[in-house]
């Protein structure tokens, strides 16, 4: 028997997020501002005399690592904020 061709089609199109608004962004901002302020905290949970950023220098690059990330998220909090002051509740990215 013959093969009957079978007809190929295409992949289907890949299907855009929504759009995130600006006060969405502002929150995911926030939230992720907030975990890394904390991770910074949880660096000196136990104390003087375990892991922390005073006496361990990788310790100390972690907690630096996360200040840097947090100054970075600020300064997009703040770029939202003034979108979101200047009228554009929904002017998300």
């Amino acid at each position: 028997p013959v093969a009957t061709p079978v007809a190929l089609r295409p992949p289907p199109a890949p299907v855009a997020a929504p759009p995130v608004s600006g006060v969405q962004r502002a929150r995911e901002l926030l939230t992720s501002i907030l975990q890394d302020v904390g991770a910074i905290l949880q660096s000196f949970a136990n104390g003087p005399e375990s892991r922390n950023p005073v006496t361990d220098s990788g310790a100390l690059k972690e907690a630096n690592a996360h200040l840097d990330s947090a100054t970075s998220k600020a300064e997009q909090l703040a770029t939202e904020l003034q979108k979101l002051q200047n009228g554009g509740a929904e002017g998300g990215h």
